[in-house]
């Protein structure tokens, strides 16, 4: 019959385990204890040359811009406000328009067709009186009253004649002188025309320069921001590798300031982690030793522990320290 034992279990960690975890204390303690160190280089990528160079030329242009707008704004008020244009008509009769009397258009006719036509027939008859005064005289009949008969013959034929005479001419003078005043006024209605298209077109050309000047104007601004936008883009893309640059000398000294130290404590925690349980050894002691049992027990470790007796069974042999803490 057995007696009642008391058995107990000690677990001792190999010392290099323990060592290591010490280590790791102390370096874990080094890494909270270390002072900060600030980044000293720059961070942030400056403006390159040619940014800088983008940046004076969208002032300059801004500056220097043409001022067009308040011309063509002028330009299409003008335009707008422009009262229609007219043509005045006139009489011809009217002495009181541009075309000014009848009398300046008559003148000129009597002076060069009248004038001249009633000379010569007072001429005529001047030539007649003195050939009948001369056969008078020679007939001794001078101042008789045959004498008389004629000189009033002539008077009369002389009168018809610049009356006949007078008034064709002044007829036809007139008549000629309406046909030229009618054809002036026909002049004076072609000069309006053409004056109120040449308004219509001085207009119109004012308010296509005004739209020439902003389209002008605009079209040179647009090809200088092209040039500037074009710029901007190159100093971009240096100021991105340059930035680039700057973020990864910072990461690098991130890994060496941070990352290192801890790299190097979580790789040794999770080593030690992985040691515990799985080391070490285990002693276990029985009060008081059955002497039978003992050595049952200690034949069936022996048993357990043969890798031939856990192939037989189909399994794989546990660890020492299960067999001996009476895991069969």
């Amino acid at each position: 019959m057995c007696k009642s034992s008391k058995k107990t279990e000690t677990t001792e960690v190999p010392g290099y385990v323990t060592a290591a975890g010490t280590d790791l204390a102390s370096k874990s303690s080094e890494v909270l204890s270390k002072p900060f160190e600030g980044y000293t280089e720059p961070r942030v990528a400056d403006l390159n040359a040619d940014q800088k160079s983008a940046f004076q030329a969208l002032r300059d242009l801004i500056a220097k811009a043409p001022q067009v707008g308040a011309g063509a704004i002028k330009g299409a008020q003008d335009y707008a406000a422009a009262p229609a244009q007219s043509i005045s008509t006139e009489r011809v009769v009217d002495e009181n328009g541009r075309l000014g009397s009848i009398d300046s258009y008559l003148n000129p006719y009597r002076d060069a067709v009248v004038d001249p036509a009633l000379r010569k027939i007072q001429e005529q008859a001047d030539r007649q009186q003195k050939q009948i005064n001369a056969n008078a005289t020679s007939a001794r009949a001078f101042g008789d009253a045959r004498h008389g008969i004629l000189d009033a013959m002539l008077g009369r034929d002389t009168s018809l004649a610049t009356g006949e005479t007078t008034g064709k001419l002044l007829k036809e003078g007139y008549d000629t002188a309406m046909g030229l005043r009618s054809a002036d006024e026909n002049r004076f209605k072609d000069v309006d025309t053409l004056n109120a298209n040449f308004e219509e077109t001085a207009l119109n050309r004012g308010l296509a320069g005004s739209k020439a000047a902003v389209d002008i104007a605009a079209a040179d601004q647009n090809r200088l921001l092209a040039q500037i936008s074009a710029l901007l883009g190159a100093g971009g893309q240096q100021q991105s590798n340059e930035q680039a640059k700057l973020d990864a000398a910072y990461q690098e000294f991130l890994r060496k300031y941070i990352g290192d130290d801890q790299a190097k404590i979580a790789a040794a925690s999770q080593a030690l982690s992985g040691l515990k349980g799985n080391y070490g050894t285990t002693k276990t002691s029985e009060q008081p030793d059955n002497s039978i049992i003992g050595g049952i027990g200690s034949a069936a470790g022996s048993v357990a522990s043969s890798p031939g007796f856990w192939s037989w069974l189909g399994s794989s042999a546990p660890a020492a320290g299960a067999v001996a803490a009476g895991g069969i």
